[in-house]
Order: C-alpha cells, then structure tokens, then sequence
C-alpha cells in the first residue's frame, strides 16, 4: 500500500469510490462536479491545481483510502494563516482492519499545514 495526494486522473476512481463505500445516491457519486468543487485546489500549495484536494491509500491500481482536504484560510487572534478542513475520511470495508485511516491522519500531518479543523469524525 501507498499514500498520495490524488492526481486530477484518480476522479473516477475517487467517485467510484464513493459508490462502493458510500452507495450509489451519494452526492458525489451522482453529482461529480460538487466532488470537484468541494475538494478544489485553489492554489497551488498542494500541487496540480485540477487534482481534487485529498489524500489517497491505494492497493496496487485499488483505491482502499481517503482523506478529503478543504483548503482555506483560518482567522486567529495572529492574523490569517492557510489550513484545511478534514472531511470524508473513509476506508474501504475490506481494508479497515489494517491502519488505513490511522495511515491518513498521519498523512495529514506530515503536510505541515498551519490549521486544520473538523466537525467530527462518523
């Protein structure tokens, strides 16, 4: 298994994804534009700017893992800095007993970024 960030070539298999893990009347396996627009790179701090902005497990060609990244910009009582939301951590069912999302949050947090913030974890 490895870890990266997704490539603007991994979308089919990011909504596809979602329908085997999620079921076919997730949003983002329906409306692949929201998927696009949710996870957009708005610039170039995380690499291609048409790559969804998440981290991904694979199995050899296999998407097993994700971590969706929403890039933003966080006010603090220092100033505004950049940082992300985490949002739709997921694994897929055969792959939950080997560390796939333990994998991902500490993808996340070789990324260094300044902020990162949740609603909580389902």
């Amino acid at each position: 298994m490895y870890q990266r960030l997704a490539n603007a070539s991994d979308i089919p298999a990011i909504i596809q994804f979602f329908k085997n893990e999620w079921g076919e009347d997730h949003i983002f396996a329906r409306k692949p534009h929201l998927l696009k627009w949710q996870f957009a790179r708005r610039d170039a701090s995380f690499g291609q700017t048409d790559a969804p902005c998440a981290l991904t497990v694979w199995d050899d060609s296999n998407l097993v893992g994700m971590q969706g990244l929403i890039p933003t910009t966080f006010r603090t009582p220092w100033g505004t800095v950049s940082g992300v939301w985490l949002c739709n951590l997921m694994v897929a069912g055969g792959d939950r007993d080997k560390c796939v999302g333990v994998r991902l949050m500490a993808g996340v947090h070789r990324l260094r970024v300044a902020r990162l913030r949740t609603t909580g974890f389902n």
